[in-house]
């Protein structure tokens, strides 16, 4: 593509697209002496032409003078490049004046012509047949036609006779065209506007303050036009090794990396074409004069040049900032070898996003390398640490020096408790703060840990209850029966034998607790669906028998109630049953209620066990279910520890509170939760 026409006509030269101009001419010599050659150049360059044609030169007359010009121009008139217009056709329809016709029909044309392959159209149009009353309307038609033609592949000459203008019609004239050619002294010279020449003048000193700019400026700057460089500025020269000079004129793609043709194709002579920026930035390669290569960074814009549409781009070199890209992009793909490839955890966080984890770690807690991309790291701590976890990683980015290692629990994707050993860094990535934490797995460690603690923690047990509970029950029973012995026969001594069998029973229903304490965590009570009300029922009737207490159960209408737990949930409600007998005055109502609860989206069985004994204290109401408590006789031995505990292996809960709220005196109610299954 090049930015301008060749008018043929020797004083005019080349114009850009756009251009319309008009001919005051006295003979039909005159005439002929102009558009002849005129559409000769845009027959030879592949132009299509169009000619409105009237007195003196009608279509036979000017086909003749064309055809003694131009050689082979009947071909050309045959394949339709040349059309001749009787004036009346195309400036009257249905024998009235209508330039509003005529000017939609040039754009017509234009359109037909691009569409047949044409590079553009140039036109002609001799007004002799004018007449003065249509003179004013006819002027603003051809200014309607300059302030269009700008911007279209289109080339226009307008022919005025000089004997048919008076001087106000040629000043008319002229004003309406860019500028005007006349005969003067048997020479064709040009006439310019005096606003097209203001315009010019603005232009030159735009187009100068441009070029200063340009050539100053460290960043790289080009013209394309087609793909020809139509000016490129000191330092983009500089930038490939060439001089601007070598540059000129030359096809861009000359200097453009093969593997980028297709893309600048695309994004950057297309916009030419659609006259639309796609991209407004992207980034390409060149190869230098001395056949190295050198990024550049480029920002398109779309302009006119010459009135057609051009291409501007600012240049930035980027190399060392793609070769330090390079060289991190080979550092990171040595680190993800390694790191993939290692058998422990890495994690890497920055600003609260995993931006790497390797395949050890993800799949340690149950996911795939791809799913972690999209959690954040705390989703993987137990519910009671996401908190400090999340405040701890973005404190560390920002300055705070934590623990260099530490234990954490993670949660898997299927639920499990993982435990890590994680040492960590503050490493700067991009310039910005982050996380990086190596993780080795210590789960089975943790484990390990845990049963030897439970061991640990059971063989003090049963130290404890053999050396202390089952030795003072041993002592009370002796002094029993040491007393008895001092006693003749009869009803002071068996008072006293009593008590010790009382004592002795005591002891013994301890050792049985004792038994079904270790049976349940050697796993021999296999859990199962157990009704609650059954088991609140049979309780009730092995405690009918006590004498001045009574047992009352409400079960609230409900008559099968089912949980999962096994055949020691009869020895929690058991327990606290007995507990509260023990604890009552006589002639007094043990109350057990049942109902169900909802708390937090989940249903649960509750059971209060309710008395009106002497109550307990608030500083001991969580204490009464260690194994030690020794603080009042209520609890004393493994009764309530054992509840706590089976309540606890059954997803369940339990507690202690005020019968009366506020005042504990008047008697304690034990409350345990159980979720209900269907």
């Amino acid at each position: 593509m090049v930015a301008e026409r060749d008018t043929g006509i020797g004083v005019i030269g080349r114009v850009p697209w756009g251009t319309h101009f008009c001919l005051f001419y006295e003979t039909r010599g005159d005439l002929a002496s102009v558009l002849v050659p005129f559409f000769e150049v845009g027959l030879k360059n592949n132009e299509y032409c169009a000619c409105v044609t009237s007195e003196p030169l009608y279509d036979g007359v000017f086909k003749k003078a064309m055809r003694d010009a131009v050689p082979g121009f009947d071909e050309y008139l045959d394949k339709g490049q040349i059309e001749f217009i009787p004036y009346n056709e195309w400036y009257y329809e249905d024998g009235n004046f209508n330039l509003k016709k005529a000017f939609n029909g040039w754009l017509k044309k234009l359109q037909v012509a691009l569409a047949n392959g044409y590079d553009g159209m140039r036109v002609t149009g001799n007004i002799s047949w004018l007449k003065r009353e249509n003179w004013e309307e006819f002027i603003d038609y051809e200014n309607e036609v300059n302030s269009t033609i700008g911007n279209s592949k289109m080339l226009a000459i307008c022919t005025y006779p000089l004997d048919a203008c008076d001087a106000s019609g040629i000043v008319g004239a002229v004003s309406a065209h860019q500028f005007a050619l006349i005969k003067y002294n048997g020479e064709f010279k040009l006439i310019e506007n005096s606003e097209l020449k203001e315009t010019k003048k603005r232009l030159r000193e735009s187009e100068e303050k441009y070029r200063i700019l340009a050539d100053s400026s460290q960043a790289g700057i080009i013209l394309i036009q087609g793909e020809e460089i139509v000016y490129i500025n000191q330092a983009l020269a500089d930038i490939g090794g060439y001089t601007v000079e070598e540059c000129l004129n030359k096809n861009f793609l000359d200097f453009l990396h093969p593997d980028f043709m297709e893309l600048l194709q695309q994004r950057g002579f297309a916009a030419q074409r659609n006259r639309k920026i796609i991209q407004p930035r992207y980034e390409c390669k060149i190869i230098r004069k001395d056949r190295n290569k050198r990024w550049l960074d480029f920002s398109p814009g779309l302009t006119m040049y010459n009135g057609l549409p051009a291409l501007i781009i600012t240049a930035i070199d980027i190399t060392e900032r793609k070769q330090a890209e390079e060289a991190l992009m080979e550092s990171e793909e040595k680190f993800h070898k390694l790191a993939d490839s290692a058998n422990v955890g890495i994690l890497l966080v920055q600003d609260e996003d995993i931006i790497y984890i390797n395949q050890a770690l993800a799949a340690l807690a149950g996911y795939t390398v791809e799913e972690c991309k999209h959690l954040k790291y705390w989703d993987v701590m137990p519910q009671e640490n996401k908190d400090y976890i999340r405040w701890a990683g973005n404190a560390r980015q920002h300055g705070w020096v934590g623990p260099s290692r530490s234990e954490l629990k993670l949660i898997g994707k299927d639920g499990r408790e993982i435990w890590l050993d994680c040492s960590w860094a503050d490493p700067l990535i991009g310039g910005r703060p982050a996380v990086i934490v190596i993780c080795v797995d210590i789960t089975e460690r943790k484990r390990t840990d845990e049963e030897l603690k439970t061991a640990k923690m059971q063989a003090e047990l049963y130290l404890d209850l053999m050396g202390h509970d089952i030795n003072n029950m041993h002592q009370v029973a002796m002094g029993y029966l040491e007393l008895a012995r001092e006693l003749p026969p009869g009803d002071d001594q068996a008072k006293f034998v009593d008590k010790s069998m009382e004592v002795l029973q005591r002891s013994t229903k301890l050792i049985g607790n004792v038994r079904k304490l270790q049976k349940f965590r050697d796993g021999l009570f296999q859990a199962g669906d157990i009704d609650i009300c059954r088991t609140l029922l049979d309780i009730q009737s092995e405690y009918v028998a006590v004498p001045d207490k009574k047992i009352i159960l409400n079960l609230n209408g409900h008559e099968k109630c089912f949980v999962r737990a096994n055949e020691l949930l009869h020895d929690v409600f058991a327990n606290l049953v007995n507990n509260a007998v023990k604890h009552t005055r006589e002639g007094t109502e043990i109350v057990v209620d049942l109902d169900v609860i909802e708390d937090n989206g989940k249903h649960f069985y509750r059971v209060a066990v309710e008395d009106n004994g002497p109550g307990i204290p608030d500083e001991s109401k969580e204490s009464i279910f260690n194994r030690m408590h020794m603080g009042s006789s209520r609890g004393m031995g493994l009764g309530l520890y054992i509840v706590r505990t089976l309540v606890n292996s059954y997803g369940g809960r339990v507690w202690a509170e005020d019968r009366i709220k506020g005042d504990h005196t008047k008697g304690a109610r034990f409350v345990v939760l159980l979720p209900t299954i269907k």
